[in-house]
């Protein structure tokens, strides 16, 4: 099998870990566990400088990043993509959640079943009627 389509199938396994909610432990700054992908054993693995090592079979025969490297990468660049867009929204954020302190969210309204909002600011009063938009053709 050539090693592109090996990598392949690597990286899919990694993502199929991440899916399933299997995500590496960070144990200091360069060493997680990952756990298999049968969930009976625990990985290591360490980073050093910009290289990863795994104490799995697989990547102690074929010395090529396994599933459980991959994972970690993985793992380390979602971790920096969401930290950076978190810092980018950080403003938008905090309008939103002053805005939204204001409302409660009830499981769901006693009338129609369905999701309902209740604020605890004062309601809005009825404009005057010079006030009203046009009505819509």
């Amino acid at each position: 099998m050539e090693a592109a389509s090996i990598q392949d199938q690597k990286m899919a396994k990694a993502y199929a870990l991440l899916s399933e909610g299997r995500r590496p432990t960070q144990v200091d700054e360069e060493t997680f566990t990952v756990p298999s992908q049968t969930g009976n054993w625990l990985y290591n693995v360490k980073r050093q400088d910009e290289e990863y090592h795994c104490d799995c079979p697989d990547h102690n025969k074929r010395e090529a990043p396994c599933k459980h490297i991959l994972l970690v990468k993985l793992w380390l660049g979602l971790k920096d993509t969401l930290k950076e867009e978190a810092e980018e929204h950080e403003p938008l954020a905090s309008i939103l959640s002053s805005s939204l302190a204001s409302f409660r969210i009830f499981s769901t309204s006693p009338v129609s079943g369905d999701l309902a909002l209740e604020s605890s600011a004062a309601p809005f009063s009825r404009p005057s009627a010079g006030c009203m938009p046009a009505p819509l053709p």
